[in-house]
């Protein structure tokens, strides 16, 4: 059941509130999503990652957070490159069904490091001495 007051979303909330163009600001989210897993997945703390990438702490931060106004699609594609990612870009002609050309992010997943196996973490390492 449908509240009278509510709509259904086009899938980019970006133009659902009338920013301008909304395709660039959903695929910057998108970037930076995928950047940020990547960050995740190496266990870089936000200064390691500002070092990697060239750029300062605060930066790394503001791209943490999706503040992505000082960031453009070129800077965030290589970003993804130095943290080991192909960009392959699709060019094709707009569908007749849709009203405008849109931007498309597809990437796969970052691979998350499997948890610790409790009962191997809770041993203790012993480390044997030779005798002389």
């Amino acid at each position: 059941m449908r509240d009278k007051n509510s709509e259904t979303s086009s899938g980019n909330v970006f133009a659902d509130i009338g920013i301008t163009n909304p395709e660039e600001h959903l695929a910057k989210v998108k970037l930076a999503m995928q950047i940020n897993l990547l960050i995740e997945e190496r266990d870089l703390t936000q200064k390691e990652a500002a070092k990697l990438l060239g750029i300062d702490q605060p930066k790394i931060s503001a791209l943490h957070k999706g503040r992505l106004a000082g960031f453009s699609l070129e800077r965030l594609f290589h970003f993804l490159n130095v943290l080991g990612q192909d960009i392959n870009i699709k060019i094709s002609p707009k569908a007749r069904t849709r009203k405008k050309p849109n931007i498309v992010v597809v990437y796969n997943k970052a691979k998350r490091k499997p948890p610790l196996d409790d009962a191997k973490a809770s041993r203790p390492t012993i480390l044997a001495r030779k005798k002389k």
